[in-house]
């Protein structure tokens, strides 16, 4: 298995308007959003921000599962990957 690198990016449209058109698009509504209701926003956005931290942490222990036991993790992503979305 080779490694991959995962860059999480949490970033207000000001900031993505110079970078990339789609990610400013994605994030209109956000941007909508933060200037009716400051309060929903931010809590929208503390949550975003939690789960993306919940899943950069979630990715770092796979990478040290597999680390431990290379073997036993590809079988088990081999038959997760097989598993059909119904059966998760």
């Amino acid at each position: 298995m080779q490694g991959v690198t995962l860059r999480l990016s949490l970033e207000k449209s000001s900031s993505g308007a110079r970078k990339t058109p789609r990610r400013v698009k994605s994030l209109l509504p956000f941007s909508l959003l933060t200037r009716f209701d400051t309060l929903s926003a931010q809590q929208l956005w503390d949550e975003i921000d939690s789960l993306n931290q919940s899943l950069a942490k979630t990715l770092v222990d796979l990478s040290d599962l597999y680390e431990k036991d290379r073997e036993n993790y590809a079988d088990a992503v081999k038959y997760i990957s097989s598993l059909q979305s119904v059966q998760v």
